[in-house]
């Protein structure tokens, strides 16, 4: 949520019909909407257009209209291979998660690296695997050693954690594993409730809601868990 400001602005078309206030964002892979009367949520809704007949993707509603952008936003970004250029309007909204705790946390430090990750089970209990860590559209991707690919809902990670011996060795004196925790790029710094993280320039949370990391992105966050609805993925 916190690089929101620095994305390409979406191209929205606006318009005003019968006291319904109308914002259209169209290209050849989608339509996306988002509608508000005066005074009500705001509802958004993302059709697909890559297929022979158009589709609802996803739709949901938020309490203003920068909820309901970032939603259609982290949808499009999710939904589309990054070589159609929409990953600009999305940023790390494309790689940011919920995990088994219901905490959102960007994944993007993991990518490329070999990580083991912990999975809850349909039976509450979990299992820990390895391989090297990236993601495609909805799904986590583990690598393992044999060639074999692991995918995994991001929904029943319980905890991520790089190989220690793929740890930079820059990082090796002073970092520590919080468990399921919030991660972000940056550093520690003076009103920082983290610890450095694993990886170069992370900091890995698992408090109070950080102040200089996190506020208001932990809201934002919530606000999309709860009132996003994917269709068909």
């Amino acid at each position: 949520m916190r690089t929101v400001g620095a994305l390409t602005p979406v191209p929205w078309r606006y318009h005003e019909t019968g006291g319904l206030r109308v914002w259209n964002w169209e290209t050849k892979h989608f339509y996306a909407n988002v509608t508000s009367d005066e005074g009500g949520p705001f509802l958004w809704e993302i059709h697909d257009g890559s297929g022979r007949a158009p589709r609802l993707l996803a739709s949901g509603e938020s309490p203003s209209f920068t909820f309901a952008e970032n939603a259609v936003r982290e949808v499009v970004g999710k939904s589309y291979r990054p070589a159609l250029g929409y990953l600009e309007f999305a940023g790390s909204l494309a790689m940011t998660f919920a995990l088994a705790n219901g905490q959102r946390i960007d994944l993007s430090p993991f990518l490329g690296h070999v990580c083991m990750v912990t999975v809850m089970l349909e039976d509450r209990s979990t299992r820990a695997v390895t391989g090297q860590f990236s993601v495609y559209h909805y799904d986590v991707l583990l690598e393992q050693a044999n060639g074999t690919v692991l995918k995994i809902q991001p929904a029943s990670i319980v905890a991520i954690a790089p190989e220690v011996s793929h740890q930079p060795a820059q990082n090796s004196a002073d970092v520590r594993w919080l468990g399921v925790g919030r991660i972000y790029r940056g550093q520690v710094v003076d009103g920082c409730t983290g610890l450095a993280g694993f990886l170069t320039d992370t900091v890995d949370h698992s408090g109070p809601l950080c102040q200089v990391h996190e506020v208001p992105n932990e809201i934002m966050g919530q606000d999309l868990t709860r009132t996003m609805r994917v269709h068909g993925m």
